[in-house]
């Protein structure tokens, strides 16, 4: 079938993130690592959480719901958050209680850790994709008066109370991923702040399942014309035609005629090639219809 138109923290930098470097020594390094105990409870009864989420904009919010709402640390690797590559995600935790943070960590690479630049608001390129407060001042246990979001903008005076992060982008390249959302007040470590228990917080691993994302019209034009179909070299009128082809991201064309005045007289081509002829004005759509077994 064929158509043609024209016309620095003051917490100890270790465990469960990395700022750079690799194993030596041949030594056996757990991973995805915290600063505390696994099996411990916080010992706050006025924050709790009930469930964290993340939902992709235009899709619906995933949520997994934690165990026990005081343990400083869940695995949660079972539940997967599914999101398209690329997609812009928020995340978000139903947690009660004030004046703590949220973070959001993707292992990018995969290696069993998640990098952060200490010091700094700019997270680019690290695995810490998304947080609500951090001071990049030395001692941010006494400097957090005033700092950042993972977006750059300022945060001060209670603003500076919001577990849930601004959204962020997610990988581009599909594939599984260790996901890590923490509670914490003022820390960027993804191991935990050395108060996090005392403070209220905690830290929750899920996994993350990228996929291709699916395509999107990029140009599409509908017009009214008359169709003439062609089978063993014979023309055949067939009569006025709604058609409408739409160019998709993935660079895939399809086009759909629907048969003015013939119910049910709806047709769709696939597996189109485009041809433009910029001296004659003109643009040749080709591909397969299939008509009742029959292919033009």
């Amino acid at each position: 079938f064929e158509y043609t138109f024209g016309t620095d923290e003051g917490f100890e930098s270790t465990g469960g993130g990395s700022t750079g470097g690799g194993e030596t020594g041949g030594e056996v390094t757990e991973k995805y690592t915290v600063n505390f105990d696994k099996t411990a409870y916080h010992s706050r009864n006025d924050r709790v959480l009930s469930s964290f989420s993340l939902q992709q904009i235009g899709k619906d919010k995933q949520t997994v719901n934690v165990f026990a709402s005081r343990a400083a640390y869940e695995d949660h690797t079972s539940s997967v958050f599914n999101v398209e590559a690329g997609s812009e995600l928020t995340a978000s935790f139903n947690y009660s209680g004030q004046w703590m943070n949220g973070y959001i960590y993707i292992d990018r690479d995969n290696d069993g850790e998640f990098s952060y630049k200490e010091g700094q608001w700019d997270q680019a390129g690290t695995d810490l994709v998304a947080y609500s407060f951090y001071t990049t001042l030395a001692n941010p246990k006494v400097n957090d008066g005033n700092g950042y979001n993972s977006t750059g903008a300022s945060v001060s005076g209670n603003d500076r109370s919001n577990v849930n992060p601004p959204s962020f982008t997610a990988p581009t390249e599909p594939g599984t991923y260790r996901i890590r959302f923490k509670i914490d007040w003022n820390c960027i470590l993804p191991g935990g702040s050395s108060d996090i228990l005392s403070d209220g917080g905690g830290v929750w691993d899920a996994t993350l399942n990228v996929v291709a994302a699916e395509p999107e019209v990029k140009e599409e034009k509908s017009f009214t014309d008359a169709i003439s179909m062609v089978a063993n070299g014979v023309s055949e009128p067939v009569g006025q035609a709604q058609v409408t082809i739409k160019e998709m991201t993935d660079e895939t064309i399809s086009m759909t005629l629907a048969i003015v005045g013939q119910e049910d007289a709806e047709y769709t081509a696939s597996g189109f090639t485009k041809t433009v002829d910029t001296e004659k004005n003109r643009t040749t759509y080709t591909g397969s219809l299939n008509v009742d077994g029959d292919d033009f």
